[in-house]
């Protein structure tokens, strides 16, 4: 297993579309091109909880990175944690997602198919991937390849180690030639979007979307704070103030949600603040003990005190 940051931006165009020269990107910079085939299947529940939550789970083939594939949101990207290609899911990854997806089976929602013109631009002198332009032409199937294929084009700028961010001469190339920026985050997402027939909600007024915002805040960082535990990381504290808050809004606001659509949260909510707040009374104890340990003259500490404590 594998995690990589990944920092990309993707532009929609039509089938008519020439990709600009890219030489003058980067004074002196090395450019390769090369074409692939990309077999990409996607995974989640049959409500799709993980892309309510901003998730990604993939099988995929043909690349450099074939194999199972999670993408996450961060704060600089997203973080892809990469496994093996298996004819399975890994255990360790079925594991991670067990709490977003509400222990419920994850399936193949949608296949997308990619054939993809890449051209890899390179620093002249340190040699490091600035940028990989890829022009993809895509056709994606959904309900197991039985409804009709969706199909578009679109160009996707994945930055290498070498940039900060889309070099600008790239950006006013691809305008000029006729890219907007995309509307969708992913390709799965495009997908879901066009192929969905669920109704559209009512629009909402400023205050019903400003409580919306604010406990779907509190929601994914206790989605994420779960996620972020199975990964071994210490996202308690953070978890608990989520839960405090949508603990607090849920009593305050409750007469105006949907009495069927909470019913049991506030239930839920305790149990897990109970939990994770033994671990978290722990961590104090540790680091208020440590403290006092620290501050005392080292002949009055018998050596193996900090190893126990810990």
């Amino acid at each position: 297993m594998t995690e990589v940051l990944e920092r990309e931006r993707t532009w929609e165009v039509d089938d008519d579309f020439i990709l600009p020269g890219l030489d003058d990107v980067v004074p002196g910079g090395e450019v390769e091109h090369s074409t692939i085939e990309l077999t990409s299947a996607y995974f989640d529940t049959a409500d799709r909880d993980l892309s309510a939550h901003g998730l990604l789970l993939r099988r995929r083939e043909g690349d450099d990175h074939a194999g199972w594939q999670l993408k996450m949101p961060d704060s600089n990207g997203r973080i892809e944690i990469r496994y093996p290609l298996a004819d399975t899911m890994p255990s360790e990854l079925s594991a991670l997602l067990r709490g977003v997806s509400l222990g419920r089976q994850l399936v193949n929602v949608a296949t997308i198919h990619t054939t993809r013109k890449r051209s890899r631009i390179t620093d002249p002198t340190s040699h490091q991937l600035i940028a990989e332009i890829a022009d993809d032409h895509v056709c994606a199937t959904v309900d197991e390849g039985t409804g009709e294929p969706i199909r578009w084009r679109e160009v996707e700028v994945e930055l290498g180690p070498a940039a900060d961010e889309v070099p600008r001469t790239l950006a006013k190339h691809l305008a000029s030639a006729g890219a907007k920026p995309s509307r969708y985050p992913s390709k799965l997402t495009r997908v879901a979007a066009v192929s969905s027939t669920e109704d559209r909600p009512a629009h909402a007024g400023k205050a019903e979307e400003a409580l919306a915002r604010y406990m779907h805040a509190q929601i994914e960082q206790i989605f994420a704070g779960d996620v972020g535990l199975r990964r071994g990381q210490d996202p308690i504290h953070d978890t608990r103030v989520a839960i405090r808050r949508l603990r607090s809004t849920l009593r305050v606001f409750g007469t105006l949600l949907e009495r069927s659509a909470i019913e049991g949260v506030e239930e839920e909510l305790r149990w897990f603040a109970t939990l994770i707040g033994a671990v978290r009374d722990c961590q104090v104890q540790r680091r208020r003990f440590t403290t006092a340990l620290n501050e005392l003259p080292a002949e009055l500490v018998a050596w193996p005190c900090a190893h126990q404590l810990q």
